[in-house]
């Protein structure tokens, strides 16, 4: 009799090569096989005997269906395309939805924007948590994760948020016959040097973004290595995220981007993904990445109210939420999209641990190409008063114009 991890399989070519953790022979003997690594892997064949065993069912079945499975299962086409509207969808949504709440509150309000984003925080991670226990709560006694709870919660969800939506206070972008149009005023944005290198610098941090949304959890099913309640030690990750990473990070981010500047802060988002990357590839228990998220404030935390900030201050008049929508684009669109691709190349030819390990040179090799942009704007003064973009100038005293002038410097480097 052996026992072994239905998830420690590995199916190469032709052959099933299973790992045994421990076996029992007639003389009734448990034994702990291993390989001394000095000699060669030591290679055994045997006949095994499973009759109505649901894990060796699985195994084969698998086996038997994976040269096909992806073209006959209509199941994962539907499930792939519903991803994909989805997607779709959240993209939209986080890329302007900030725009809406600072149009809802207004100008007298926007102080308060702080504590709208506060319950989205605390129910994003209320609902993680909670989920990823019942998910492994309802999948004791059986081989697979049962996930059907999720989709009913989602379900009453959505309806609630559709019912809320709908009563929401509507108002349009006030925009006279003398404005220019949206494309015109993208078009001369787009020409400024800083917007580029802005542009660049989007990419770059969703890539790594990427690589955290699609594929942390991969990992950790690959490393860990009790999955009793691995549903719920994922939810307990997104929950550290969001109570302890971005949530504190909301509040102090203004602050931050006052005290550093827009450019400094950029910069050490990408220098604390590269040391969150390198934390993933050396650590093998998956429970001690819950310290490891907390790195998630200065990542993600600071990386959303700069891309907000810098696109506000970038905007011409009339244009915010489509300078939003365009900054959300560039970073979910192209740079989580490009991330996921790398990403899920380099997990199936490498590896986690090395996949990580590359990403985070990566976030490092994106920096330094970064910082020599930047180092070229400076000598270029590639500034946008320079360059006549009269959408970013504006009459004040001259008491507030040196207040005025003090803070763009200290937001742009």
């Amino acid at each position: 009799m052996a026992a072994f991890n239905i998830d420690d399989n590995q199916n190469i070519k032709s052959c099933l090569h299973v790992k045994i953790k421990n076996a029992t022979f007639d003389d009734d003997k448990l034994v702990h096989p291993f390989c001394d690594m000095k000699h060669k892997p030591l290679y055994t064949q045997c006949v095994a005997n499973c009759t109505d065993v649901p894990e060796m069912k699985k195994i084969f079945n698998e086996l038997d269906s994976k040269e096909s499975h992806l073209t006959t299962n209509y199941q994962f086409h539907l499930f792939l395309w519903s991803c994909v509207v989805s997607w779709i969808g959240m993209a939209v949504v986080t890329s302007i939805a900030d725009s809406i709440c600072n149009d809802i509150l207004g100008s007298e309000r926007i102080n308060e924007f702080e504590k709208q984003k506060l319950w989205g925080y605390i129910g994003f991670g209320i609902f993680c948590i909670s989920t990823g226990y019942l998910v492994d709560l309802f999948s004791r006694g059986i081989p697979d994760k049962d996930y059907s709870c999720i989709f009913y919660i989602m379900l009453v969800g959505m309806i609630f948020d559709i019912i809320v939506s709908g009563t929401l206070d509507k108002k349009s972008v006030d925009r006279t016959d003398d404005d220019p149009s949206v494309l015109w005023e993208l078009g001369a944005v787009a020409q400024e040097g800083r917007v580029l290198v802005f542009i660049f610098w989007c990419v770059g941090a969703g890539i790594c973004t990427g690589v955290v949304w699609n594929f942390l959890f991969w990992y950790t099913e690959d490393i860990a290595t009790n999955k009793d309640w691995l549903k719920t030690l994922q939810g307990l990750l997104v929950g550290v995220q969001y109570f302890l990473g971005e949530l504190p990070f909301n509040f102090i981010s203004a602050r931050v981007l006052k005290k550093l500047g827009h450019i400094n802060v950029m910069s050490l988002v990408l220098i604390i993904y590269a040391v969150r990357f390198m934390a993933y590839s050396l650590i093998t228990n998956p429970w001690i990445y819950l310290l490891v998220e907390l790195l998630h404030g200065p990542t993600l935390g600071l990386c959303r109210p700069t891309m907000i900030a810098y696109g506000d201050k970038i905007a011409p008049s009339g244009t915010r939420a489509t300078i939003q929508g365009l900054v959300g684009a560039i970073f979910e669109g192209i740079g989580v999209s490009i991330g996921s691709l790398i990403c899920g190349q380099l997990m199936d030819d490498y590896g986690g641990m090395l996949t990580f390990r590359i990403f985070s040179v990566g976030a490092l090799s994106w920096l330094s190409i970064y910082w020599m942009l930047q180092l070229l704007l400076r000598k270029a003064k590639a500034y946008p008063l320079h360059q006549g973009h009269s959408h970013l100038a504006s009459y004040a005293t001259p008491s507030d114009a040196i207040l005025m002038t003090t803070s763009q410097e200290l937001q742009s480097y």
